[in-house]
C-alpha cells in the first residue's frame, strides 16, 4: 500500500516525466569561452548548498567506473585536481570526455565542442590556473560541477542537446538489452515486468543515514531469500516503482509543505488526490487547526508577518516553522473519500527504518486532530509564553500544544536519549491522527509523572498531556469500562478518584509550609513528592498533621493573616472529607492513580489564577467568622 500511493504521488506531481533523470545539487560551475578557454568558477545558488538540477540517472558506481553526463564530482571530470585519485576515477574523467565527444560528434553543437576543447586540454596538460581557482574557493574533489559556456543560456547540464543524447542513448541500451531474467508482477504498478535486481541507496533525505544515500528496499544475506528470489527480487518491483517510491520520498523530504524532520526521523504526509484542506500533519507540530491563532491585522500580538506569506502564521508557528496554509494542504474542504497519508522513516547507515504507516481519510484525520487538541485543553496555572511573548495568561483555558513543547516532557540523556525521544514522539503523532481510540502506552505516563518529582513542579504542558492520557486510558482499558472516569480541564473538587484529592491535599500542604515558613532550600514537594504519590497512606498523614498543628498555628499567631490562616484549614478540611468518601489514603497506587495525583497537585494551584486573589480569600474568611 505504501508503494502504491507513493507511485500515484509520483505520477500526480509528474515526477516520473523525466525517468532517464535525477536530481542532484550542484555547486559550481566552471566558466568557459567559446574556444574552451577557462574564464573562472562560479558558485551556484546560495554558495553552499548549490542548485538542485537534473543530471543523467546512473547505476551505482561500487564496482565500476561511470561517467554521468555534463556534471559530476570534480575529481570525475578534471585532471590533475586530485594527486591521489584512484585509478577508477581516472577512468571515469576519460568516460566523461568520450560521452561529451560523443554528443559533440552526433550535434555539432558549439557549446558542447567548447567543453570538449578544455576537457582535452585539461587531459593534455595541468590546468594550473583552475585548479588554484577551486582550491581558493575551497571546493573539494566530491563537489559536483557542471560547465557554462560564455554566449549560451543556461549551464551545459541543462542544455536539451544533452538532455535529448541521453534519452535516445539509454532507449538504444534498453532495447538491444538480452532479455534473460524471469518476469513477475510489479509490486506498485500491478503489471508484469523484469524486477529489477537492486534497488539502490536512493533515498536521500533520511536523517541518520548515508549521506551517499539509503535503501528501503534491499536483500543482501541468503537468510532474506525467498522462494528462490534473491536479493531485491523478493519484493519485485519494475524500474518504474522503484523511481517512483524513491523520488516521491525525496521530493517530500525536500518541500516543507510534505515533511517535517527531527534529528532521528523523517515524518511525510500526504493526501491521495491533489487537493486543498487544512493539514493536520502540521497542526499537530505547530500547536492547532485555526481557531484563535490569527490576527485581525498584519500582525499577530505584536509579531508582523513576512510579506511572502498569504495569511498570517500562527503565533505558535513562528518558533517551529511556517503556517500549514502555505502547503498543498491550505484550505477547501476535502472529498469524503480523499485519504491521509504518513509514513515515518529513520536511517541506520545505508539502510531506512520505517517507523510507521497511518492511512485514514483526510476528513477523519482532521477530525481526530480537532478532537487531540481539545483534549489538551487545560487551565493554565502560570502564563505560556513563546520566547518572552506571552501566548496566554494565567486563568486562561488553553489547548494548542505544539508537539515540540509535549516532547519536552520527556528530555532524557545518555547516549540512547534521541532514538528514545524518537519512540516517544512516533507516539504522540501517531495517536494525535488516529483519534482517541488509539490509546499512548502507560510507560509514557509513568515517564511523565516522574519528572514531576525530580523537577518539583508540573507545569501546564505536562498536566495537558496527563490529562489526554489518562482520558484515552479510561475510555480504552477494559479496566475502566463503564465506569465514566473523565479528568476534566479544571479542577473538579467532586471527582471520584482518592489519589486526585491526595494530589490536591499535597500541593495545599506545600502552599502552607511556603506561607508560614518562606522560601525553603528544601520543599515538601522536593522531598516528599514520589513518596506521597506512589504511597500516600505512609506520607499523607504525617504531612497534615505537622501542618495543622504547626504551620497554620504559626500563621495564625500573625493577626495580618488570620483570616488566610482559617481558609488554608477550611480548604484542607473540605479535601479531607472527599478523601475519607472515597475511602482514606490508599497505601499504594499505580501509574495511573499516580497520573490522577499529578493532576490533582496541578489542579489544586490553578485556584487563585482562574479565582480569588489572595486578599479576597483573606476578606471571604473574615466574613465567613463573623457569620
Amino acid at each position: 500500500m505504501i508503494f502504491q500511493e507513493l507511485h500515484k504521488f509520483a505520477q500526480r506531481e509528474h515526477l516520473l516525466d523525466a525517468i532517464e533523470f535525477t536530481s542532484q545539487k550542484i555547486r559550481f560551475s566552471i566558466n568557459i569561452d567559446i574556444n574552451g578557454i577557462y574564464k573562472s568558477i562560479s558558485p551556484l545558488g546560495n554558495g553552499k548548498e548549490g542548485l538542485t538540477l537534473d543530471i543523467s540517472k546512473i547505476p551505482s558506481r561500487n564496482s565500476r567506473a561511470i561517467a554521468c553526463l555534463g556534471a559530476d564530482t570534480l575529481d570525475r571530470v578534471l585532471p590533475g585536481f586530485n594527486p591521489e585519485v584512484k585509478e577508477r576515477t581516472i577512468e571515469t574523467q576519460k568516460l566523461f570526455l568520450q560521452q561529451m565527444k560523443s554528443i559533440a560528434a552526433d550535434t555539432q553543437h558549439p557549446g558542447i565542442l567548447a567543453i570538449v576543447a578544455f576537457l582535452e586540454s585539461t587531459h593534455t596538460e595541468t590546468d594550473e590556473q583552475t585548479i588554484s581557482a577551486l582550491n581558493e574557493l575551497k571546493v573539494s574533489a566530491a563537489d559536483w560541477i557542471t560547465f557554462q559556456v560564455e554566449n549560451f543560456d543556461g549551464l551545459a547540464v541543462q542544455w536539451p542537446e544533452l538532455k535529448e543524447w541521453w534519452v535516445k542513448q539509454q532507449n538504444t541500451e534498453k532495447q538491444n538489452a538480452p532479455q534473460k531474467k524471469k518476469s513477475a508482477v510489479c509490486l506498485v504498478t500491478g503489471e508484469l515486468c523484469v524486477p529489477v535486481d537492486a534497488h539502490g541507496t536512493g533515498l536521500k533525505v533520511i536523517p541518520n543515514g548515508n549521506t551517499s544515500g539509503v535503501a528501503l528496499v534491499s536483500g543482501d544475506k541468503d537468510a532474506f531469500s525467498s522462494y528462490g528470489m534473491k536479493k531485491a527480487r523478493i519484493s519485485p518491483m519494475s524500474e518504474i516503482g522503484v523511481e517512483a517510491y524513491t523520488r516521491a520520498i525525496n521530493f517530500m523530504g525536500r518541500d516543507p509543505d510534505y515533511h517535517y524532520r527531527t534529528k532521528e526521523t523523517i515524518y511525510l504526509f500526504f493526501p491521495s488526490e491533489e487537493i486543498t484542506v487544512l493539514n493536520p500533519a502540521k497542526a499537530v507540530e505547530w500547536g492547532g487547526l485555526k481557531d484563535g491563532l490569527y490576527g485581525d491585522d498584519n500582525s499577530i500580538d505584536g509579531i508582523t508577518k513576512s510579506s511572502e506569506d498569504k495569511l498570517p502564521v500562527p503565533i505558535v508557528a513562528v518558533k517551529v516553522y511556517k503556517s500549514p496554509y502555505a502547503g498543498k494542504l491550505s484550505g477547501v474542504a476535502a472529498n469524503s473519500s480523499t485519504r491521509f497519508y504518513s509514513l515515518a522513516l529513520s536511517g541506520n547507515a545505508a539502510r531506512a527504518i520505517v517507523r510507521g504507516w497511518i492511512d485514514i481519510p483526510l476528513t477523519e484525520a482532521c477530525a481526530n486532530v480537532e478532537s487531540w487538541f481539545n483534549e489538551l485543553k487545560i487551565i493554565l496555572d502560570r502564563p505560556v509564553k513563546l520566547d518572552k511573548k506571552i501566548l496566554s495568561d494565567r486563568g486562561n483555558y488553553y489547548q494548542t500544544w505544539p508537539l515540540w513543547r509535549l516532547l519536552s516532557n520527556f528530555k532524557t540523556k545518555g547516549k540512547d536519549s534521541e532514538a528514545e525521544m524518537a519512540k516517544y514522539r512516533y507516539a504522540l503523532w501517531e495517536a494525535s491522527l488516529l483519534g482517541r481510540n488509539k490509546p499512548l502506552p502507560i510507560s509514557l505516563l509513568i515517564l511523565v509523572t516522574k519528572r514531576i518529582g525530580v523537577e518539583g513542579d508540573c507545569n501546564p504542558e505536562r498536566a495537558a498531556l496527563i490529562r489526554l492520557i489518562l482520558n484515552r486510558i479510561y475510555k480504552t482499558d477494559n479496566q475502566y469500562h463503564n465506569t465514566n472516569k473523565y479528568m476534566k480541564s479544571e479542577l473538579n473538587p467532586l471527582d471520584s478518584s482518592v489519589a486526585y484529592h491526595c494530589g490536591r491535599m499535597f500541593r495545599l500542604l506545600s502552599r502552607i509550609q511556603k506561607e508560614a515558613l518562606g522560601d525553603l532550600n528544601a520543599t515538601i514537594v522536593d522531598k516528599y513528592y514520589a513518596g506521597a504519590s506512589a504511597s500516600p497512606a505512609t506520607v499523607m498523614g504525617k504531612l497534615l498533621i505537622d501542618a495543622q498543628k504547626n504551620h497554620i498555628s504559626k500563621i495564625s499567631n500573625d493577626k495580618k493573616r488570620r483570616g488566610y490562616a482559617k481558609w488554608y484549614d477550611t480548604r484542607l478540611t473540605n479535601i479531607s472529607n472527599e478523601i475519607i468518601k472515597n475511602h482514606g489514603f490508599p497505601t499504594n497506587t499505580d501509574p495511573v492513580q499516580q497520573g490522577e495525583f499529578a493532576l490533582g497537585f496541578y489542579f489544586e494551584n490553578t485556584d487563585e489564577a482562574k479565582g480569588k486573589s489572595r486578599s479576597e480569600k483573606t476578606e471571604e474568611s473574615q466574613t465567613n467568622d463573623n457569620n
